[in-house]
């Protein structure tokens, strides 16, 4: 196997126009050292994408600095070199594209799954920014962007009814509606607190379970 493709692979890469050209340790402006992946990407573009004309030429490259996903504990980044395209009808430039990360971000998808699957696992954003590599504060924006809640209702209503009924199998179960509408917020399978508690606490935020005299302060 290459040293191209060994490299791809140990950080799950799968494009095939990006090419690696050397690895190498350098320090960041916090003296940190940091592992670089040196690449390039380079692809023949038919079409320009502004005006639909085949009459693309290359135009330099733009250098790029991705985070990649930590192998064993430290800070892992690629330069990528993108090729750059001009086209000699409008005049307008483009660049070479990559599934490896979203357009004008700088973490690459494999780094925003590690801290994913470390969240899981009960680590707190300090310790899993340790892990990574990051800060804390990086390890929050990308939780914040891929948390997706549970179904919930649009709006807690200000005044709630509780109840407790019985359901199959001789089971206590909890159920929740508006005091006003009395329409069904939520039935639970059972009537434990810390059930109850979890559920309202993880569909909805502080503010939303707050009294208005307290939010509108």
């Amino acid at each position: 196997m290459s040293l191209t493709n060994s490299i791809l692979c140990l950080f799950e890469i799968t494009d095939p126009n990006l090419i690696v050209t050397g690895i190498s340790k350098e320090r960041c402006s916090t003296n940190q050292r940091i592992h670089v992946v040196h690449a390039t990407l380079s692809y023949q573009l038919l079409k320009c994408p502004h005006c639909g004309h085949k009459s693309l030429i290359k135009n330099g490259t733009h250098m790029s600095h991705l985070r990649l996903g930590t192998l064993s504990g430290g800070r892992y980044e690629m330069h990528l070199k993108r090729q750059r395209y001009q086209c000699k009808d409008c005049s307008k430039t483009c660049g070479a594209k990559t599934k490896l990360v979203n357009r004008n971000e700088t973490f690459t998808h494999n780094i925003k799954h590690q801290v994913i699957v470390l969240a899981r696992d009960m680590l707190t954003s300090k310790e899993i920014a340790k892990l990574c590599g990051i800060s804390p504060s990086s390890v929050q924006r990308i939780l914040n962007a891929n948390i997706h809640l549970a179904y919930r209702v649009k709006h807690l209503p200000e005044n709630l009814c509780f109840d407790e009924f019985r359901s199959c199998n001789h089971w206590m179960s909890f159920n929740c509606c508006d005091a006003v509408s009395h329409r069904r917020i939520v039935t639970l399978k059972d009537r434990l607190s810390k059930d109850i508690i979890d559920y309202f606490e993880a569909r909805f935020s502080v503010q939303e379970r707050a009294p208005s005299s307290i939010s509108d302060d």
